[in-house]
């Protein structure tokens, strides 16, 4: 279960996701929550533990919903 906050981060994900088909940065998900990047770095961190997304650690915009993340895996399989 997601708090409002995480709720809107998680939506904002996805979102940025449809969009522009490429992960959004943390400055992105700051910006568009319109939060300080430390928070939204702590949303997201939340989110990867509760499993609705991935992230590979230290690399730039791969923060990835996981039913997106299913899609693309099977797309290149």
């Amino acid at each position: 279960m997601l708090t409002s906050a995480q709720e809107k981060c998680f939506d904002f994900i996805c979102e940025f996701w449809e969009e522009n088909t490429y992960s959004p940065s943390i400055s992105d998900i700051a910006k568009g929550l319109e939060v300080n990047p430390n928070a939204a770095a702590e949303h997201v961190a939340v989110l990867k533990r509760k499993g609705y997304v991935v992230k590979q650690e230290k690399a730039a915009r791969t923060i990835t919903p996981i039913h997106i993340h299913r899609h693309i895996r099977k797309f290149y399989r």
